[in-house]
């Protein structure tokens, strides 16, 4: 016989985050504006980041010259680019005004607020996911042959949108794994505590390795009871691995900020409501 979830009073929707932790934040940007709208959210870091490579990309981005542009997917491969840019000292300046020479692409606003924030100029931040971004790239960049190769600093990770699809028009993406993403050790041990006195009206997943990180100990819960936990994906290669992994994806977040976030869940809401009148 299963336990049904733990009952509770009010209208408060519970959310859960499964995400890793934003750097240099008191708060996560997502728990304050969730919260501000009310919302009782929870977040469980998922997901641990290590930094490597730095010597190979350090003498990558000292020759911008070889390049024909740079891809920013993720604000840790933004933070890799910093971190050898200090060992430019004292040619930072030049250095960030030779890369400003050429298109420098992002996926998302988060990445390109820290692209911007050292003094690159980005262009894609609205394109919400690479399969979108490999248009603008295409615009931007002719395909010659004498076209040099295109950076791209990225995690373990990362899925092959871009070295297929851009190979597939003819264009050279050099690939360098800058940080390696793990699993937090204490993630199923933190969704069981989670889990003893809390059940989520939204569990939302950042990534397709914190769904992969999370999905057994998730299961052993959702599974076993009956519940309306709906499952928001952030983008559609989240949204795979939760279908991969056994999870009903409800909604797919196309753009990944939280006020979209907010419009996603309260869009649900009030769907459900409509269904229950």
């Amino acid at each position: 016989m299963t336990s049904d979830p733990p009952k509770r009073s009010g209208f408060s929707q519970r959310v859960l985050l499964l995400k890793a932790p934003k750097e240099n934040c008191d708060i996560d940007p997502y728990v304050e504006v969730l919260s501000s709208a009310n919302y009782d959210v929870r977040m469980i870091p998922v997901l641990s980041i290590a930094l490597v490579n730095l010597p190979q990309l350090y003498q990558n981005i000292r020759t911008p010259e070889n390049y024909s542009g740079i891809i920013f997917t993720s604000q840790k491969s933004v933070k890799a680019f910093v971190e050898c840019c200090r060992g430019c000292s004292p040619d930072l300046d030049e250095v960030i005004s030779s890369w400003n020479r050429l298109p420098v692409f992002v996926v998302g606003p988060g990445t390109d607020i820290c692209v911007k924030s050292i003094g690159l100029r980005a262009i894609g931040a609205n394109s919400g996911n690479a399969a979108n971004l490999v248009s603008v790239i295409t615009s931007e960049v002719k395909c010659e042959p004498a076209t040099k190769p295109i950076l791209f600093p990225c995690s373990n990770l990362t899925n092959d949108v871009f070295p297929k699809e851009l190979s597939h028009r003819g264009y050279c993406l050099e690939s360098l794994i800058v940080y390696e993403t793990q699993a937090n050790p204490d993630v199923d041990k933190n969704i069981v505590n989670y889990f003893d006195s809390h059940f989520p009206d939204f569990i939302v997943f950042f990534s397709p390795s914190g769904v992969i990180n999370s999905a057994t100990t998730l299961n052993s819960f959702l599974l076993s009871k009956e519940n309306n936990t709906k499952m928001i994906a952030i983008g559609p290669s989240t949204a795979d691995a939760l279908k991969a992994n056994g999870l009903k994806v409800s909604r797919i977040m196309k753009k990944p900020t939280p006020e979209t976030l907010v419009d996603t869940i309260s869009s649900s809401v009030h769907e459900q409501l409509y269904w229950t009148l």
